[in-house]
């Protein structure tokens, strides 16, 4: 019989709901990279948001954006798009 081992670690997770609460995108992801850095002592390989869009504008479709290494990698990336 053969067997199987699989193990999947977690260093953490971040969530903002953001629920009939007026912030900008900006604001969003300002918040969650914020919550990252706090969980960044844990260290890990890489880091990743997804955030939904302007609710009625034409970009109001979810984005994921995910960057290997620290999450100050994630954040310049998203400083540059």
């Amino acid at each position: 019989m053969l067997r199987y081992s699989f193990q999947e670690t977690m260093c953490g997770i971040f969530a903002y709901l953001n629920f009939l609460t007026p912030k900008t995108r900006s604001e969003i992801i300002d918040v969650l990279i914020k919550g990252l850095q706090r969980m960044e002592y844990r260290g890990y390989d890489s880091a990743g948001i997804g955030i939904g869009g302007e609710p009625g504008s034409p970009d109001d479709e979810t984005v994921l954006i995910r960057k290997a290494g620290k999450v100050s990698n994630l954040a310049e990336s998203i400083k540059g798009q």
